[in-house]
C-alpha cells in the first residue's frame, strides 16, 4: 500500500509545502526502505511517487539529471511553471523509448504510478502542486493542478474521508499531521 500526501500549510503568517509518504518499493518484489521523495538539484521543488517503481523511478532520474545539466534549471533561472513544461516534454520524449512491453498491453495499462511535482514559484510567489498520470487514451503524460492538497496512491478515497472526518471533528488550527518516515518541507 502506498500513499503519498503534498500539501500547502499555514501556520501563523508562514506557508510551507509539505510531502509524506511511505517508504514501501514495490515493482516485481517489495523493498521496506526505499525514498519517495526525491528532492531536486535545485532546492525550490521535489517529487515525490505512488506505484510502481519501475516506471517512476527512471522517470524521476531522469528529470534530476536533466536539471543537474542545464544551468538555467538548476540555478533556479527557469521558474518552476516553466519548470513543469519541461518536465513533461522530457517525460513524454522519455516515454517514446520505452519498448518491450507485452503483447497486446499499452503503457498507460502497464504505469502504474503516479508522480507529483511540487515547489515554489518565484514568478508567482506562491507554491504549486501538480500530479503527473498517464492519459488513458493518448498514452502521453499529463499534469493535473491541485489546489492545496494532493493524495496519491492505494485507498486515496478513504484516505480523504478520514482526513476530512478528523478536520471536521478538530478545528484545522489544532490538527496536527505527523507523517514518517518520508516527509520534506519546503
Amino acid at each position: 500500500m502506498t500513499l503519498c500526501l503534498t500539501w500547502i500549510r499555514t501556520i501563523g503568517d508562514t506557508r510551507e509545502l509539505v510531502m509524506a509518504t511511505d517508504s514501501r518499493l514495490s515493482g516485481a518484489c517489495v523493498w521496506d526502505c526505499g525514498p519517495k521523495i526525491i528532492p531536486m538539484p535545485r532546492s525550490d521543488f521535489a517529487m515525490c511517487f505512488a506505484g510502481d517503481t519501475q516506471y517512476a523511478y527512471p522517470l524521476i532520474l531522469q528529470i534530476v539529471s536533466a536539471i543537474s545539466q542545464h544551468t538555467k534549471s538548476r540555478s533556479r533561472a527557469m521558474d518552476l511553471y516553466d519548470l513543469k513544461g519541461h518536465t513533461l516534454r522530457v517525460f513524454n520524449s522519455l516515454r517514446s523509448l520505452i519498448t518491450g512491453l507485452p503483447t497486446g498491453k499499452t503503457l498507460s495499462e502497464l504505469m502504474n504510478a503516479s508522480i507529483t511535482l511540487a515547489g515554489y514559484s518565484w514568478k508567482k510567489k506562491d507554491f504549486a502542486i501538480w500530479v503527473l498520470h498517464p492519459d488513458t487514451i493518448s498514452g502521453k503524460f499529463e499534469f493535473r493542478t491541485v489546489k492545496n492538497l494532493a493524495i496519491t496512491g492505494d485507498y486515496v478515497k478513504e484516505a480523504k474521508a478520514r482526513l476530512y472526518a478528523k478536520l471536521r471533528v478538530h478545528s484545522r488550527a489544532s490538527l496536527k499531521l505527523i507523517v514518517e518516515p518520508g516527509l520534506y518541507m519546503l
